[in-house]
């Protein structure tokens, strides 16, 4: 049959469980015990020489008049079967250990207490000699012990006897009056592995397999010196007796010779003793529950990708230091601490959390730069933030009546931001008069300010030192400005004649070589190039519908567009296209065309779908041999040739890509890092096949995603700046650390103590 408890397969007649140690409804109650120790042991001269030891300190020992001995109701199986059992033994806790080493039908709990000697023990040599059957003998005998003695020996693992002993009385009468007696080797290579884990509940109540520590007392031949103690730890467990009783009985005879008034008075001073004691355990008790608690609420913060949180609420689960006896260290909560720091750790975890960010309302853009160390967002009450893309550090906040009074954004068509270089952000609107502005990133101070300048695009160079924008006026015309990124000066200015060009409502697409002076401003299916450096402009086609990317590299006007007509099925096979123009010399030859179609996936659950249609879209450039656009339509990631747009590579995904960046790791080879619609972030080689598991490379984060920016900062990691569309005011921010191939991090606890209070001290 299977437990009650935790669902493990256990004998049919079976009281206990093996693997939580938690009694079954109906268990049937043993029996007056005849033997006060089961002795089990391996037949080999060492560990037959201990079991002798212990068998006949247990016969001749006499318990002391003073001694209480204590006995346990069987556990009442009303209770939770996922509460915690409080008797389970520790080591460090005698006391403890001793009380739960008894165990007592209700039948006999009122009896009067027993002799004060122990009993017989039971060791299979001495009774087992006359007895027909071995078996049926053993299995009697068990149930007849009120404990189980196994002396542990690195050989003892591979005694089957021994198991089945274990396991027999483990089901009979629980797992808590089973007392390890080491004979040779150490806890690790000679305690067996059942009694070594037990399933315990989490703070979901889900039955975990989690570590656990039985008493073993040390009878090696290097603990001669202390074997005296250790047989009456062991006597005190069979016993039922307080340890430290036990130890002090000669020392409380010596007292009673004194005087009434000394002894009174001695007497007071234990009592007084005892209960601050007890307060002080019971204060460590609640400490590390709080603490496990805490630890628990830490891993759950880190999986949301909220690390910094989670290194608080870890921190706070902890002793100040290694030396710091205020509050107990829980291994838990060290654990917690070590994952969020990513120390101490035995699996490799490419992709890890930094922070997580919650604007003050919906964000509706945000910008970093490729070689810059800072992230800015804008939401929609107008709050400005720039922040450390690593740690979430604010650097300043501002508003955008700073720049637009009275005016407050309200969505992503009115406003622009736009890395442009290191340590420069521009921020654009056309809302009212419009403004244009550049923020320096290092503390958030405005570097220079074109006041009523509505702008309709923006196209950052890749100098880094010069951008372009593009306005369209209310006759029809359309004009572009080149401009210098340090101060904001005017190179060129070109303007058409009223062509009938109408504002869009969102921002169009934009593109600008810094090289040839061309600026490319999409109007739906149609682009205005205009050669700055010429005076000229040419109005062309280039797509199939509306334009969501241009992109310029080596006078090659590359556009990606798809067309999304009406009827019911709209989002099934949305035709798209990408084409190349040659724009050397001021002309406009085609070079190539690819075309096809993609459908929208969604996102999410049966009853939570979000929808996100992946549109046809450029997301930079890739040289892997040959110089390539890195281009998505769907759920489909394409490389195409730049030179003759055939398809250097192609992957289809589970999921809508939302964006791609590329990852140059040397030695490792090449990566494209993916940004998925579902949370999905994974890296892919287009030249090699890649070397590492593939769940090594990828990670699912607890968000769908509507935009992200994901770029390589100079110290070679892949940061992924992710927006949640089911969170619409949460930013978070992934890395992908390489580095980590190696060995993680070692530190000591001190080290990590410091190590998340500099993180902390940082934000």
């Amino acid at each position: 049959m299977n437990c009650q408890h935790c669902h493990s397969e256990i004998p049919d007649d079976a009281a206990f469980c093996l693997r939580c140690n938690l009694v079954q409804p109906n268990a049937i109650e043993p029996e007056d015990p005849r033997y006060a120790a089961f002795i089990s042991y391996r037949h080999l001269p060492q560990d037959s020489e201990i079991a002798q030891q212990v068998q006949k300190a247990i016969e001749t020992y006499r318990l002391p008049r003073t001694s209480h001995r204590k006995r346990l109701a069987v556990p009442d199986t009303a209770t939770s079967p996922h509460s915690p059992t409080d008797s389970s033994p520790t080591p460090s806790d005698s006391t403890a250990v001793a009380a739960s080493s008894t165990f007592a039908s209700s039948k006999t709990a009122n009896r009067p207490l027993n002799p004060r000697r122990l009993g017989k023990c039971f060791r299979d040599e001495d009774e087992l000699a006359a007895s027909p059957s071995l078996p049926e003998s053993i299995q009697k005998a068990l149930a007849q012990s009120r404990s189980l003695i196994v002396i542990c020996s690195p050989q003892t693992l591979e005694s089957t006897w021994v198991q089945r002993e274990i396991e027999t009385f483990a089901s009979l009468h629980g797992r808590d009056r089973i007392i390890c007696v080491l004979a040779d080797g150490d806890s690790a290579t000679s305690i067996p592995p059942l009694l070594k884990t037990r399933m315990v509940p989490d703070t979901c109540d889900i039955m975990r397999e989690m570590p656990a520590e039985p008493l073993a007392a040390d009878l090696r031949p290097e603990s001669k010196t202390k074997r005296k103690a250790e047989l009456l730890r062991i006597i005190a467990a069979v016993a039922g007796c307080n340890y430290d009783d036990l130890r002090q009985r000669e020392r409380r005879r010596r007292l009673e010779k004194l005087a009434i008034a000394a002894l009174a008075a001695t007497l007071s001073t234990v009592l007084v003793t005892a209960l601050a004691l007890s307060a002080f355990y019971a204060s460590r008790d609640a400490l590390a529950a709080e603490s496990r608690s805490l630890a628990a609420i830490a891993q759950e913060q880190l999986a949301r990708g909220e690390r910094l949180q989670a290194v608080e609420t870890a921190l706070s689960a902890l002793p100040d230091s290694s030396s710091d006896l205020r509050r107990p260290l829980v291994p838990e909560a060290q654990k917690a601490l070590e994952d969020a720091l990513d120390v101490n750790q035995d699996t490799i975890k490419l992709w890890k959390p930094n922070f997580a960010f919650d604007a003050e309302a919906k964000i509706i853009a945000m910008a970093a730069d490729d070689n810059g160390d800072w992230v800015i967002t804008l939401d929609e009450n107008g709050t400005i933030t720039l922040m450390d893309v690593f740690t979430g550090a604010t650097r300043k906040t501002f508003h955008a009546h700073d720049f637009v009074s009275g005016l407050t954004p309200t969505n992503s068509d009115d406003w622009i931001l736009a890395a442009a270089g290191p340590n420069r952000c521009l921020i654009g609107t056309r809302l009212g008069a419009g403004n244009l502005a550049c923020i320096d990133t290092t503390n958030g101070s405005v570097l220079w300010e074109h006041k009523k300048a509505p702008i309709d695009a923006l196209a950052v160079g890749e100098d880094n030192e010069t951008f372009a924008v593009c306005v369209i006026d209310d006759d029809g015309s359309a004009a572009a400005v080149v401009m210098k990124i340090a101060n904001g000066e005017i190179i060129n200015y070109i303007e058409t004649s009223p062509e009938g060009v109408l504002r869009p409502d969102i921002f169009p697409a934009c593109s600008y070589d810094f090289k040839t002076g061309i600026v490319s401003l999409s109007l739906g299916k149609y682009v205005i190039s205009f050669f700055t450096t010429s005076d000229k402009y040419q109005l062309f086609e280039l797509g199939n519908g509306l334009l969501h990317s241009l992109h310029m590299r080596d006078s090659v006007l590359i556009g990606a567009s798809d067309y999304k007509g009406a009827g019911e099925n709209w989002w099934i096979d949305i035709p798209f296209m990408l084409t190349a123009i040659d724009t050397s010399e001021n002309t406009l030859e085609k070079q190539w065309t690819i075309e096809g179609a993609f459908s929208a996936t969604v996102a999410g659950g049966a009853y939570d779908v979000d929808p996100y249609l992946g549109n046809a879209r450029i997301h930079g450039y890739a040289f892997e041999g040959v110089p390539s656009v890195l281009f998505s339509a769907g759920n489909t990631l394409r490389v195409i040739s730049l030179a003759n747009g055939s398809e250097v590579y192609r992957e289809d995904f589970p999921n809508s890509i939302v964006s791609v960046g590329t990852y140059y790791g040397g030695d490792n080879g090449d990566f494209l890092a993916v940004a998925l619609a579902d949370g999905t972030l994974d890296m892919r080689s287009p030249s090699e096949p890649n070397t590492i598991a593939s769940d090594t490379l990828r990670i699912i984060v607890p968000y769908r995603i509507d935009e992200a920016i994901l770029f390589q900062p100079p110290n070679g990691m892949v940061v992924a700046l992710l927006h949640s569309s089911n969170q619409p005011e949460r930013l978070i921010s992934y890395r992908f650390d390489v580095l980590t191939l190696t060995d993680s991090p070692e530190c000591t606890f001190d080290e990590l103590i410091e190590q998340a209070r500099e993180l902390i001290g940082d934000r």
